[in-house]
């Protein structure tokens, strides 16, 4: 697929990453994908060969198979690039892990920064009790499972993508407007350029 400019945004379920992703996809011209998403729609496709898996994995908090979400998430993308010409996305809730970050530099390039929304255990769970949808993903024995994976693998993420000089930390728990507001004046530098930043 062609080159693209790509933004990441990182942070616990219930952190705000889906709100604050439209909001600025939006105001920044890019395509705004959530892997969350992109999960709950294979799933539906009954003729995917992970739909079973993603379905298990998605009830028991787990994020699966590294290789199958890269592959799912380079689907979507050059699905996008196809229909629209689009190169300039913004990926929530990806990567939760240091090997997929990883594998999706190997496989389809570097971001250009990576927004992190940080928030206290607290606050997720308070904001998670609100938002309950009736997804499989958001009854509480789930929430307990996702925020622990999450704990445990978010720490070396987010070290590989200071030291790469591009990880952008925001806290999370403030108001729509104030975390907007505060998102926005870190990420002009990264997106008005395009141009990613070594330490």
């Amino acid at each position: 697929m062609p080159s693209s400019s790509i933004v990441f945004v990182l942070g616990g379920p219930g952190s705000g990453k889906g709100t604050q992703s439209r909001l600025i996809s939006a105001s920044h011209g890019m395509t705004h994908l959530s892997i969350g998403d992109i999960f709950r729609e294979e799933v539906k496709d009954q003729t995917s060969k992970y739909a079973k898996i993603l379905t298990e994995n998605m009830k028991a908090g787990r994020v699966g198979v590294k290789e199958m979400t890269i592959e799912l998430l380079r689907k979507a993308m050059t699905a996008v690039t196809k229909t629209s010409g689009c190169t300039k996305f913004l990926v929530d809730g990806f990567p939760r892990s240091l090997d997929r970050a990883l594998l999706f530099e190997k496989s389809i390039g570097q971001p250009v920064c990576v927004l992190y929304l940080e928030c206290e255990d607290r606050t997720l769970r308070e904001r998670l009790g609100k938002r309950r949808e009736g997804r499989s993903d958001d009854n509480a024995e789930t929430v307990e499972k996702r925020l622990n994976e999450f704990e445990r693998d978010i720490s070396p993420v987010l070290q590989h993508y200071k030291s790469m000089g591009v990880l952008i930390d925001v806290d999370g728990s403030r108001s729509r407007e104030e975390v907007r507001e505060e998102i926005e004046s870190k990420l002009q530098r990264f997106i008005a350029t395009g141009s990613r930043r070594h330490s």
